[in-house]
């Protein structure tokens, strides 16, 4: 079978090689050995324990102005676990359920500035019945409501805040 390497020029003018195979690149870098950047076992075993016996925290998390906890049972008080990776990388996962939220922008939890992440998240999750809630979790470590599907807030129904992100800390 020939070989032939494509030449494309883009609208200013510069050659680009579309490639599809490693062989096909000009020159191609040297890639690093990821054994370099981190040693395997010690990050396996840090993923593979997020679950396991750790040190779910509670301290320093706040609720926001008429914020209650959903019950008072351990998988609804709200709760934190960082694991660290070194090099400055953490991994932070937030767990709990709220009710009293009748608006949309309400703060439903604060975290320590100590975890808050470096960017904003916005993921969604289930409340009361068949809706969904989006929710903002800010860099000063806010989550905050910003939607639910139906577009009404009772303030019985429950909207969990179960997510993780990761932080340079």
């Amino acid at each position: 079978m020939a070989k032939y390497i494509a030449e494309i020029q883009d609208a200013s003018g510069n050659t680009v090689y579309p490639a599809t195979q490693w062989g096909a690149i000009t020159n191609p870098p040297t890639l690093p050995n990821m054994g370099d950047y981190y040693n395997k076992t010690e990050v396996d075993a840090k993923f593979n324990n997020l679950s396991g016996g750790g040190s779910w925290q509670t301290s320093g998390i706040t609720l926001g102005a008429g914020v209650k906890w959903y019950s008072t049972e351990t998988v609804s008080v709200g709760c934190f676990k960082v694991i660290d990776f070194g090099g400055g990388w953490q991994l932070v996962m937030i767990h709990g359920a709220v009710t009293g939220i009748t608006a949309a922008g309400t703060v439903m939890i604060n975290l320590p500035k100590s975890i808050a992440p470096d960017m904003q998240y916005r993921y969604t999750g289930p409340a009361t019945g068949q809706k969904q809630n989006r929710m903002l979790l800010d860099t000063n470590g806010n989550v905050v409501t910003e939607n639910t599907s139906t577009g009404q807030y009772e303030a019985a129904d429950w909207f969990p805040f179960d997510t993780m992100y990761l932080r340079k800390g």
